[in-house]
């Protein structure tokens, strides 16, 4: 289950994140600079962790399933602005 609480910090499993995952910021994985992912949608599976749909700037039709953890994991993935820079 995944809540918004009143000051905006996203709620996991009665965890408090306090820089979540929305809908329209931009990624990169680490390994593949050149791909930038935009999330589209946020859900939780029943009995999951929470995931993002992610769909590919240069083309939309191909979107991938990733968990929140993973795109939060700095090892993994980097946030960036729209265009391939790193965000601030």
């Amino acid at each position: 289950l995944c809540l918004t609480s009143r000051r905006g910090r996203v709620i996991v499993e009665g965890i408090f994140v306090s820089n979540p995952v929305q809908i329209g910021d931009f990624y990169q994985r680490n390994d593949a600079t050149h791909f930038v992912w935009q999330v589209v949608e946020l859900f939780t599976p029943r009995k999951e962790q929470p995931h993002a749909r992610v769909s590919l700037m240069s083309d939309p039709s191909d979107r991938r399933l990733i968990s929140v953890s993973a795109l939060r994991d700095n090892r993994l993935f980097k946030q960036v602005e729209r265009s391939g820079r790193e965000a601030a």
